[in-house]
């Protein structure tokens, strides 16, 4: 049975062609002027992988988000390739190419967050994080209103948000130290409370005990018995009974649940309506 339901993300970067493949609405993988779509053609790794995953596209169809870069130019078009479609042979390099229907350009400004979110590796491969947004976009739909249709950066900046906005029971935050998340291993959100304590957040996406005990421990790290600080740990509800223990086991740790963060957010439009467009 055919799934139509995949989304992927291409980048054209230093590939011939660049310029045409845009203004024709199609994308392409290069990967040597070999005129085969057979994977076994091709060296074994990410070239052979990426084959694969382009045939898999032209048979079972799917969404894409894709960009070009040719000179000083960076252009985002958004399309679907359709079912059963034709991978053509173009150029004296045979750029394996597939045509892409129901085309929107992103302009720049727009889906920042999803610009930011783009994997940083590979040529052409399944963007799974992403969920329906890119569908949405085909689709021209307001997507839904959900905490798992944020990406994990907005999601981690949500929560910061939040902590400025936070009531007596949990530490305020008053400044960043450093931007929020990708900046250290353990921690997503290092800042100043409004009381001049050091503040140090981690947001985890998991519900899976072993990995919230891991990351509790390593935010623990950071509490600094020579001087006050603030650590703050948010996470999706959790077990109960495991909530309770973490509670009485670490004292010095505030436990949020991202179903009150979200709660809070859906109160919120000035934030809420620049985050879900």
């Amino acid at each position: 049975m055919k799934s139509a339901n995949e989304s992927y993300f291409i980048r054209h970067v230093g590939i011939p062609g660049a310029e045409a493949l845009f203004k024709t609405q199609k994308i392409a993988i290069h990967y040597g002027n070999i005129a085969s779509i057979d994977p076994a053609k091709y060296l074994k790794g990410s070239r052979r992988s990426a084959i694969e995953r382009f045939v898999r596209l032209a048979n079972d169809g799917g969404c894409v988000w894709a960009q070009y870069q040719y000179g000083d130019v960076d252009k985002v078009l958004v399309g679907v390739v359709e079912a059963d479609s034709q991978i053509k042979f173009e150029s004296k390099e045979n750029l394996k190419t597939l045509q892409l229907k129901k085309v929107h350009e992103i302009q720049m400004g727009d889906l920042m967050s999803m610009r930011a979110g783009v994997p940083r590796e590979g040529t052409f491969v399944r963007w799974h994080i992403v969920g329906d947004r890119i569908w949405d976009i085909v689709k021209g739909r307001q997507p839904q209103m959900i905490w798992d249709n944020l990406s994990h950066s907005q999601q981690e900046t949500v929560c910061a948000e939040f902590l400025r906005q936070s009531n007596k029971s949990i530490p305020r935050l008053q400044h960043l130290l450093l931007p929020v998340g990708r900046t250290m291993k353990d921690v997503d959100i290092y800042g100043v409370t409004s009381l001049g304590s050091l503040l140090f957040g981690q947001v985890t996406f998991s519900s899976n005990p072993r990995t919230i005990l891991s990351k509790v421990a390593s935010l623990e790290k950071y509490k600094n018995p020579n001087e006050e600080s603030k650590l703050v740990f948010f996470s999706p509800q959790t077990d109960q009974g495991l909530y309770k223990d973490l509670v009485a086991s670490h004292p010095e740790m505030k436990f949020i649940s991202t179903d009150e963060v979200f709660d809070w957010l859906r109160i919120s439009p000035s934030l809420r309506d620049h985050l879900f467009l």
